[in-house]
């Protein structure tokens, strides 16, 4: 089976078919797979399973449509768009019943007949804003020319949380925290221990008196930094990921 048609087989076996075989779906990805998403860092092809998993019982009939797959030497890249209800708990939130349709960017890099890396690319916050954690996205004064430059982003956040006194390193850790990602998966990319980030979280949230993520979403929503933290998170997913794997 060529590449092309081994990743829109995936596709669809997993999101339209619905393949009861999940293990054998996932075989086309290595054991040492190293996944990249907005919901953080998988290492081996079992975790990606279950982020996938996960998704599917948050969205149970959640589809794939517009699928457009190219190649280009070792690499599958896979454009698509995507509708379901949240009709189950997804990612600690309660389920809203609400419909979402977002696309989305997957690229698969094969080495031989394994798919050894993946990244895949949404827009999570617009995903959040959709089930209801968000009102529509704000833009901000110079986003133009302050979100392609990570010393000015820290610079607008610390500024608009002044009162707060966060850190910069707190200010990142909240920024992954909110796209899903665990301590243990930002310790990784800050090359810093879990336990570190857990303490940069502890302290944010304490600063912010917010003691859960629903009311660390509250918190960035009525302060309108939304699209802030968006821009922070894509740049430094952008900048510090894309050209170690791609």
């Amino acid at each position: 089976m060529n590449s092309i048609k081994c990743i829109y087989t995936f596709l669809n076996e997993m999101w339209n078919a619905k393949s009861a075989d999940l293990d054998e779906l996932h075989c086309i990805f290595s054991p040492n797979l190293v996944a990249i998403s907005p919901l953080g860092i998988k290492v081996g092809s079992e975790s990606l399973k279950n982020t996938n998993i996960a998704w599917s019982h948050g969205f149970p009939d959640m589809r794939l449509s517009n699928v457009e797959i190219i190649n280009s030497g070792n690499f599958v890249v896979a454009e698509w768009r995507s509708q379901g209800t949240n009709t189950n708990p997804f990612n600690d939130f309660s389920p809203t019943g609400k419909k979402v349709d977002y696309s989305g960017v997957t690229i698969f890099q094969f080495e031989g007949k394994k798919v050894v890396r993946y990244k895949c690319f949404i827009n999570m916050l617009d995903i959040y804003d959709q089930l209801g954690f968000f009102l529509e996205q704000e833009s901000y004064e110079g986003q133009k020319l302050i979100r392609r430059n990570l010393a000015l982003l820290l610079e607008k956040l610390k500024s608009l949380t002044a009162e707060f006194n966060l850190s910069v390193r707190e200010i990142e850790c909240v920024s992954f925290f909110v796209h899903g990602w665990s301590a243990k998966q930002i310790g990784l990319h800050l090359k810093c221990s879990y336990r570190t980030i857990q303490n940069h979280l502890s302290n944010a949230m304490d600063k912010i008196d917010c003691h859960s993520k629903p009311q660390l979403f509250e918190f960035i929503k009525t302060r309108g930094l939304s699209p802030l933290f968006e821009d922070l998170y894509k740049f430094c997913f952008n900048n510090y990921f894309y050209r170690e794997t791609v």
